[in-house]
């Protein structure tokens, strides 16, 4: 889950894994599947950029790794996509990053 509570500055080019943990992960149950979206801010606005989107392995975590290539402002939030077991997920905090 995205944990970065104040603005993480960083260089242009830099790799960042998000690791999101879904629960309940068991093997009974078909995978999960969990939404990252970013946005990147322009023009004073925070605008979506791209969402992609992951199952969970067999611990139950999803990751995935962005690279950041163009400077500028962004943040990243991780949600499980709804399902008969997990149907009350929300949005996790949100991971700010400045990009130099």
């Amino acid at each position: 889950t995205p944990v970065n509570a104040s603005t993480k500055y960083i260089a242009r080019g830099q790799k960042v894994t998000f690791p999101t943990a879904v629960r309940p992960s068991r093997a009974e149950l078909p995978p999960a599947k969990v939404t990252l979206a970013i946005y990147r801010r322009v023009s004073g606005r925070w605008t979506p950029f791209t969402t992609r989107s992951v199952y969970i392995d067999g611990t139950g975590r999803a990751s995935y790794t962005w690279t950041f290539t163009a400077r500028g402002d962004w943040y990243v939030r991780s949600i499980a996509n709804p399902t008969n077991a997990n149907a009350n997920s929300v949005w996790s905090p949100i991971e700010r990053y400045s990009v130099r």
